[in-house]
């Protein structure tokens, strides 16, 4: 035996001991669920809005969650820019965008917030690009789209922000894809998708972006492509099975989660589906607390933050609530 060794009786002894730890960790957990880590598949209520808002942008920035905009009822948009902390479930403002605006986009690249202004008041659908500096809390102009359009859909990959879809002016539903080049200030067309919608889903999954959901003059879709920046070229998945436009959306894990939204009648649906690109399938999670049309979505370590929206496409009721997926 190694001098140090501990001995057979030693050994036997401390079996006693090690399962008395055991069952005190046990025991603690059961006295405190928190410590058995987070539940999944679950639903929570964040700290209220201090303003209601439908159609608002959304993004994650070290640590914080900016919305932008919105509609505040069915004839007023908003310029505020709000600011939510996940971690203590609080809320600030930050400097007015340049022009109250909804149903754009917004997009991290780097240490700034790419806003694709979508309707703006008293212009409509438009051309315009804001940026936001967190740091300085500033905002300033960036390079005009090459198309005008509201209810669009967006994403950044690889250092680039892509929008797609929308409405144009003459209310048509735009199959067009555009990317931004923040470092050239410089936008690209690309290959148009497939079917042609507004109020579409985006998000980048890997080295391509998906785009699920929207509506058409029929109605809300449930169709799904994926764009590969690499060759330039879209292909159609596997459908949603709810067809949902304005949804709340979000990209973790590799899943693409599409949470409530408008229905083919128009009206807030509570749906929270789930879809997998390494498989094509879809799977259904937990219903919303509140159907929700046109939630702004971000994504914080790993949940899915649902802010505001409305009762129906139209945004009759406007909500002021924070609903929080925990997938």
């Amino acid at each position: 035996m190694e001098p140090n060794a501990p001995s057979r009786l030693q050994r036997i002894n401390a079996v006693p001991a090690a399962y008395a730890s055991f069952w005190l960790v046990v025991s603690a957990i059961t006295a405190n669920p928190a410590m058995a880590g987070p539940k999944h598949d679950v639903w929570t209520q964040g700290t209220a809005m201090p303003v209601g808002v439908f159609a608002a942008m959304a993004a994650t920035y070290a640590g914080k969650i900016y919305i932008f905009g919105g509609a505040t009822d069915s004839n007023s948009l908003t310029s505020a820019t709000q600011i939510y902390d996940p971690v203590r479930q609080t809320w600030s403002t930050g400097a007015n965008m340049p022009a109250a605006a909804n149903g754009g986009t917004a997009t991290v690249v780097g240490k700034k917030i790419y806003v694709q202004a979508g309707n703006v008041a008293k212009i409509g659908q438009s051309q315009l690009m804001w940026v936001y500096v967190p740091a300085t809390n500033s905002w300033s102009a960036k390079a005009k789209s090459p198309t005008k359009r509201g209810s669009t859909g967006g994403a950044a990959l690889s250092g680039l922000v892509y929008v797609a879809g929308g409405n144009s002016p003459s209310q048509l539903r735009l199959p067009n894809l555009e990317s931004y080049d923040p470092s050239k200030n410089a936008w690209t067309e690309l290959a148009p998708m497939l079917v042609g919608r507004s109020e579409v889903s985006v998000g980048a999954v890997g080295q391509v972006l998906l785009t699920a959901g929207g509506a058409t003059d029929s109605g809300a879709i449930g169709d799904v492509e994926e764009y590969s920046p690499g060759s330039g070229t879209w292909t159609e998945l596997a459908s949603e099975p709810t067809p949902t436009n304005m949804s709340c959306s979000g990209v973790t894990n590799s899943l693409f989660y599409i949470l409530g939204g408008a229905g083919q009648n128009g009206l807030a649906v509570s749906n929270t589906q789930i879809y997998s690109l390494a498989d094509n399938t879809w799977t259904t999670g937990s219903s919303m607390p509140q159907a929700a049309a046109y939630a702004a979505g971000a994504v914080y370590k790993g949940k899915i933050y649902c802010f505001g929206g409305g009762s129906d496409y139209q945004g009759t009721s406007i909500y002021n609530a924070v609903q929080i997926y925990q997938p």
